[in-house]
């Protein structure tokens, strides 16, 4: 919400609380009645979707942590591969990406599980605990599952602020009609 929209917001909430309070004079078959009633639902509105929004920050707050848990283990394996590679006198075809976006990042990832599976017993040589491929596995598929999620959100946000400036503007509307 811009802060704009809260202002504004902020002026429909103490409309409603004014009507709640004097509820008696105004009569809900009365014309202010109407728009107290107009005003209370499109709070309710904002509301709601206020709420919806700001479980959606927590989604970003879950694409950095899978993320970082990703991240954690492609650097691991990158080093491992690279120890595993001097030891041959080669060089690893495994390097972290470049591209710090996250499509690239996860494209990486799935390259880097097909690279440890065929080199798996190899890693478990070296030092890589049994359960890495799994714990590896199960974090590139927690990012994609998570980035599948803000992609299928994105779309909530864009149809919620739609929702709150509509909801504004009914509420200011029906405010105007009280102040004749």
């Amino acid at each position: 919400m811009t802060k704009a929209e809260s202002i504004r917001y902020e002026m429909l909430q103490r409309v409603r609380g004014f009507g709640l309070q004097y509820r008696d004079l105004f009569p809900p078959s009365s014309v202010a009645g109407q728009a107290f009633e107009t005003v209370a639902r499109a709070t309710d509105t904002i509301d709601r979707t206020s709420v919806s929004m700001i479980g959606r920050e927590f989604d970003r707050t879950a694409k950095v942590s899978a993320r970082t848990a990703m991240k954690r283990w492609m650097i691991v394996i990158v080093r491992t591969m690279t120890v595993e590679a001097k030891l041959r006198g080669g060089k690893s075809a495994l390097a972290m990406p470049r591209q710090k976006a996250d499509g690239a990042l996860l494209k990486a990832a799935r390259t880097f599980i097909e690279a440890a599976e065929s080199m798996h017993e190899r890693l478990l040589e070296l030092g890589l605990p049994a359960t890495y491929l799994t714990e590896f596995r199960d974090a590139v598929d927690d990012f994609a599952s998570v980035l599948d999620g803000l992609r299928a959100n994105r779309a909530t946000m864009i149809g919620g602020r739609a929702g709150i400036a509509a909801a504004i503007a009914e509420g200011f509307k029906a405010a105007r009609t009280l102040d004749v």
